[in-house]
């Protein structure tokens, strides 16, 4: 059996496997949910969190509302990551998104737009298990083909929620990556489920992102890794 790919997950934040927001309602709940899109009505109004994934630890904001006579929400987020250690130069995210019922098929659509160009189609899987949401992508503009993300909502509480976005595992990739705090519990919680391609931890110390030397070092290890009879499926790995 071959080996997986393995995905390097060391670039903006959209790129990153996990991205985990506890956020909490900074204000009254804005009116009820379009009646067509009421399974997300939980979600309108403003948020306000921090955010912890490859990047670094940031703040987040996020605000659903209606629109169009209540056929659309509308989501706006914004993620701040300042400089930091693994991150010197800090940076901001972006995007939009548009739910909407597609009344043909009888499910939900999300489309959302990234700042850095990206275009994500996703469609609402139907829930198993009351607060939790997963919306799984059918197509990615702008990114190489065979790219395949999910995003996953679950209500913690009356006035906070947790988001998680994979990409790699989707992909049939091995996650490379040091956020080990966000990665180790994905891990452990697919692998009881039996479906994990395996993930590769490096450290900062080790490989350090803010030295040039880093990146070439850094495939060097990974090619002598993959070259090697040892399989990454259903295994964590250090480097």
């Amino acid at each position: 059996m071959n080996k997986p790919l393995l995905g390097i997950v060391i670039g903006a934040p959209v790129f990153a496997l996990a991205f985990v927001l506890l956020a909490s309602a900074s204000s009254a709940q804005a009116p009820a949910a379009p009646t067509d899109l009421s399974a997300l009505q939980f979600f309108l109004g403003r948020w306000e969190g921090t955010a912890e994934g490859q990047p670094g630890k940031g703040t987040a904001t996020r605000e659903y509302t209606s629109a169009l006579r209540a056929k659309i929400i509308q989501a706006r987020h914004r993620g701040e990551y300042p400089p930091q250690p693994a991150n010197p130069k800090g940076e901001v995210h972006e995007d939009t998104g548009i739910y909407s019922l597609d009344s043909g098929a009888k499910v939900v659509r999300f489309r959302q737009y990234h700042v850095e160009g990206l275009v994500v189609h996703y469609l609402l899987e139907t829930p198993t298990k009351p607060g939790t949401f997963v919306f799984n992508s059918e197509a990615i503009e702008n990114i190489p083909a065979g790219y395949r993300s999910r995003e996953t909502h679950v209500v913690l509480g009356p006035d906070e929620f947790e988001e998680v976005f994979e990409l790699a595992q989707l992909q049939g990739r091995t996650v490379v990556t040091e956020n080990v705090a966000d990665f180790r519990p994905l891990f452990n919680a697919q692998l009881a489920e039996g479906r994990h391609h395996g993930v590769i931890y490096t450290t900062d110390s080790t490989y350090p992102r803010a030295k040039k030397r880093t990146i070439g070092a850094l495939v060097r290890a990974l090619a002598a890794l993959n070259a090697s009879a040892e399989s990454f499926e259903n295994r964590e790995h250090w480097l």
